[in-house]
């Protein structure tokens, strides 16, 4: 029953987004509006091209008009005169206080965090699940008071986060890298009040935004759909998107310093066991061995496009991760809904962190956008020494990939 009413909620929510749009975007607030509403903040990474202004923040690499008042893809950027000028600087959807295990493994784990929400996304997932706030298409006044529930400066964010006594700052919800100035200038303050940045993105990040944010940020998540399977691509993405940039930004995010997870939402196609091997060899092969992949089913409320039939078992979900242990990946995680999520020493095989799930509760997630059933987990350290932040096995003495604390 509940996985029926999730469904419905995501289907409400994107049909309603595409209602508001098609009504709202009659009645656009003009550049002056827009500048009036958000401020005047040019991005960082652009350049000109002719007559046209081109944005380097995500792989799309939009190509606007200058002094048109034209958008680019993700509607993050407009061109005022001769710069492109950000359209959600400081627009907060949401911020709320949550804890790092939920997304991330081995990086901080029981830290508790600061997590922010904005608006727009340079991915246009069919049945995202915070349509609200990624498939926005227009900008008006209305549309917008009834979204942004803060209009936050860098410093304010901050501020926050040093009233909730957290350990650091997640941005996501939306795709932070459409948020790239507002990120970049509330990390170099967070950096000097002492926490961590950390960083949920599709991973559609060019390597100029990485250069920028790598000095600034400590972790990052990249989420992968059915490892980069071109049948799923076709029909869960409005816009064509290229694989093999979303594998360079983990690689460049890793040779940067900057911790790196992949999560990886599966579903059973034709291609999915050789995309799935393709993938784990390229992580294992070009960026590490230890990098953690955590697996989660996809499941019908995804898309309006799905069919029974894509839905895995059990037993397939195994053997997807199994293909990537074999495949050389050493810290790979089944994340369906399982009792018990162990973290073993590559070397000696110990276990040497336990996460148990603790209680399961119907909650809103830190965008407050999807109700859905979320497991928590208590994690200890049964096997795992910490020296100044790094792991290492208690039983042999091997180094354990991550930061911990």
């Amino acid at each position: 029953m509940n996985v029926l009413f999730r469904y419905a909620m995501c289907k409400a929510q994107v049909e309603l987004i595409h209602l508001y749009n098609a009504f709202a975007k009659q009645y656009d607030m003009t550049l002056q509006q827009v500048i009036d509403y958000v401020g005047y903040h040019p991005i960082r990474l652009q350049n000109r091209d002719g007559i046209r202004l081109q944005c380097n923040m995500c792989n799309h690499r939009c190509r606007i008009l200058q002094g048109q008042g034209d958008y680019g893809m993700c509607h993050a950027v407009i061109s005022a005169g001769a710069r492109l000028i950000s359209t959600n600087y400081g627009l907060v959807r949401a911020i709320a206080t949550t804890d790092t295990d939920f997304d991330f493994l081995q990086f901080h784990p029981n830290s508790t965090v600061l997590y922010v929400s904005s608006l727009f996304c340079n991915f246009h997932c069919d049945s995202c699940l915070n349509a609200p706030i990624t498939h926005i298409a227009c900008m008006n006044e209305k549309l917008l008071s009834s979204l942004v529930k803060s209009h936050l400066t860098p410093g304010d964010v901050v501020d926050r986060a040093k009233q909730e006594k957290v350990n650091g700052i997640v941005f996501g919800g939306n795709e932070p890298t459409v948020n790239l100035d507002f990120v970049l200038d509330t990390a170099t303050l967070a950096k000097q009040a002492g926490l961590f940045v950390c960083f949920q993105t599709n991973g559609y990040t060019t390597s100029e935004a990485i250069e920028l944010l790598a000095p600034n940020i400590d972790a990052v998540v990249v989420g992968l759909k059915a490892f980069g399977d071109d049948e799923v691509y076709r029909w869960l993405f409005k816009h064509s998107i290229k694989y093999e940039h979303i594998l360079e930004s983990i690689k460049t995010f890793h040779e940067r310093g900057v911790h790196v997870e992949v999560t990886a939402l599966v579903l059973k196609s034709d291609n999915i066991e050789a995309s799935t091997k393709q993938t784990s060899n390229w992580l294992a092969n070009n960026v590490s061995r230890e990098i953690p992949l955590s697996i989660h089913r996809m499941a019908r409320f995804y898309s309006s496009q799905w069919q029974e039939s894509y839905e895995l078992s059990s037993d397939e979900i195994a053997r997807i991760a199994t293909i990537c242990r074999d495949s050389g990946l050493v810290n790979v995680y089944v994340r369906d809904e399982p009792q018990e999520i162990p973290t073993y020493c590559s070397n000696c095989g110990a276990t040497v962190v336990q996460r148990t799930a603790r209680e399961k509760a119907l909650s809103c997630n830190a965008s407050g956008v999807v109700t859905y059933d979320q497991a928590e987990y208590a994690v200890q350290y049964v096997g795992l020494n910490v020296i100044e932040g790094k792991g290492y096995c208690a039983n042999c003495n091997n180094s354990i990939y991550g930061v911990w604390r």
